[in-house]
């Protein structure tokens, strides 16, 4: 996740971009160059950013895929934040295992009940993944129990969660 102020721009960003390319060539910002091909690249470059943005916002924007939740909500919103800044589309989608630590130690008795009744297994006997508010809901807890340990304040909002059937045992 990028750091503190740092956006993601959708198709990259020109000036960094720019000064990559000066790199590359070998131009620092020393050089008595530098400003000169800056000048001459961004434009370039700009163009190719805004083809590049085009190309992600058709496809649906930046997908923030979470392999774990966070102990913290607000850690996760910050992250789920990521995929759609400043009206960009976007998407966030976390995958959880009942293994995970969070849901293990603060939700797992109430997690695995819930997962037996809701199965995840097809007419084939394929596994499938499942999504379920109430499952939702107990890691929200969980995170809950868990702030609460570390600190006086929690802070929820909704999410999808989605269980992969293979890691429930």
């Amino acid at each position: 996740m990028a750091g503190r102020g740092v956006d993601i721009k959708l198709g990259g960003n020109p000036e960094h971009l720019a000064r990559l390319e000066l790199a590359r060539e070998g131009i620092g910002p020393e050089h008595e160059e530098h400003k000169r091909r800056t000048g001459e690249l961004l434009p370039e470059i700009e163009g190719r950013v805004a083809e590049g943005r085009e190309r992600v916002m058709a496809a649906g924007g930046l997908f923030i895929c979470g392999t774990e939740r966070h102990e913290s909500r607000r850690i996760d919103n910050q992250l789920r934040g990521r995929a759609g800044r400043q009206g960009d589309p976007g998407e966030s989608r976390f995958f959880l295992s009942a293994e995970d630590d969070l849901v293990r130690l603060f939700a797992g008795d109430r997690i695995y009940r819930i997962l037996d009744k809701l199965g995840g297994v097809d007419e084939e006997g394929n596994e499938e993944p499942i999504e379920a508010g109430m499952l939702s809901k107990q890691i929200e807890k969980a995170q809950k129990r868990w702030r609460s340990r570390t600190s006086s304040s929690a802070k929820t909002c909704s999410s999808t969660t989605t269980w992969p059937t293979s890691s429930v045992g």
